[in-house]
C-alpha cells in the first residue's frame, strides 16, 4: 500500500510564517531527507530532478540549471525564492511517487535518451543507452508499440521506422519473412532468471512490465527464439547483439556449440560500466559463407 509522506502542514507553515518560506531549497531538503530514510537510490539527484522538471516552463524555471539526466543537477542562487502553492503541491505529489519507488523516468513522464527526449509511461520498459534498435522495431507489448509510435511522430521518423507488435513465441512470423534481409539485430530481450525476479529493485518490480524482464528458468527463452530466427531474417555474415545477464555469455556460447545447424557463431562479449560481461556479439555464417572464406 502506498503512503503519502508529505502532509499539508508544511504548505500551511510556509505561507503563514515568513521565516519558513516554501522554496525549492526547503522542498529539496525536506524530500531528500524522506527519500534517504526510505533508502531510495540517488535520492538527492532525483529530488532535484523532480523540482527542475516541475519548474521548467514556468515563471520560476530560471531558478534551476538544465540537465535532468546529469548526475550534477545544480541550482542557481535564486533557488531560495518562494514559489506558488500549485508548484509546491505538484512537487510534493511527484516526490511522493518517488518515495514509493516509482522510477524517476515514470515520475516525470519523460527521459533523455541520447539526443532525444522520449515520453515515458509505465509499464513500458525504460530505454537505457546500451542497446536500442532502429529501422524495424518489434515488441510483444501493445503499450510499448503505442509509445514507440508516439515518439516516432514526435521526432518525425515514422517514415524510417516500422513498428510491429508480435510475440516471438511464433517462430516464423510472416511479416518478418516478407521484409528484406537485415544487416544486424540489436535486442534488449527479457533475460532475468525467473528465480531472480523477486530480487529486483522496487523501481523495476513494481512498475515495469514483468514480461519484458522474465527470461524464463535460464533467462534465455527469448534469446534462443531470436537466434532461431537469424537464418530467416539476416544477411550472410549478419550480426546479432544482445544485452544479457552477466552469466549468459558463456551459457550462450556453450549452447550454440551444440546447435551447429543454426550457423550462428559466438564472436565475443563486452562488459558494462561495472566491468561485468553483459553484451554478446554473434554472427550468422551459413555454410556457403564458410566455404567462400576458406577457398
Amino acid at each position: 500500500m502506498q503512503k503519502l509522506f508529505f502532509s499539508r502542514t508544511l504548505c500551511r507553515r510556509c505561507y503563514s510564517n515568513e521565516s519558513h518560506p516554501c522554496t525549492p531549497k526547503s522542498l529539496i531538503q525536506h524530500w531528500t531527507a524522506i527519500l534517504k530514510s526510505k533508502f531510495v537510490p540517488d535520492y538527492e539527484h532525483d529530488v532535484k530532478a523532480i523540482v527542475l522538471h516541475t519548474l521548467k516552463g514556468t515563471a520560476s524555471d530560471h531558478i534551476l540549471d538544465e540537465g535532468i539526466n546529469n548526475r550534477n543537477v545544480s541550482l542557481h542562487k535564486k533557488y531560495e525564492q518562494q514559489i506558488s502553492v500549485d508548484l509546491i503541491s505538484e512537487i510534493n505529489k511527484l516526490c511522493n511517487k518517488r518515495a514509493n519507488r516509482m522510477p524517476l523516468q515514470y515520475v516525470i513522464g519523460e527521459w533523455d535518451f541520447r539526443e532525444l527526449t522520449l515520453t515515458m509511461a509505465p509499464p513500458v520498459f525504460i530505454p537505457r543507452p546500451e542497446t536500442e534498435a532502429s529501422a524495424v522495431a518489434i515488441d510483444s507489448s501493445n503499450d510499448a508499440v503505442k509509445l514507440t509510435l508516439e515518439n516516432c511522430k514526435r521526432y518525425h521518423c515514422a517514415d524510417r521506422l516500422r513498428v510491429y507488435q508480435h510475440h516471438l513465441g511464433t517462430i516464423y512470423p510472416e511479416f518478418l519473412l516478407s521484409l528484406p534481409k537485415f544487416d544486424f539485430i540489436v535486442s534488449n530481450p527479457p533475460y532475468v532468471f525467473t528465480d531472480d525476479m523477486d530480487k529486483l529493485q522496487p523501481e523495476i518490480s513494481r512498475y515495469e512490465d514483468h514480461s519484458a524482464l522474465d527470461g524464463g528458468i535460464d533467462g534465455l527463452n527469448v534469446i534462443k527464439r531470436i537466434i532461431h530466427l537469424a537464418r530467416f531474417v539476416l544477411k550472410p555474415s549478419g550480426v546479432i547483439w544482445f544485452e544479457t545477464d552477466s552469466k549468459h555469455p558463456q551459457m550462450i556460447k556453450n549452447w550454440l556449440e551444440k546447435q551447429p545447424q543454426m550457423n550462428v557463431k559466438y564472436i565475443t562479449s563486452f562488459t558494462d560500466f561495472n566491468e561485468r560481461p553483459r553484451f554478446v556479439q554473434l554472427c550468422y555464417k551459413p555454410a556457403f559463407v564458410h566455404a567462400a572464406t576458406n577457398s
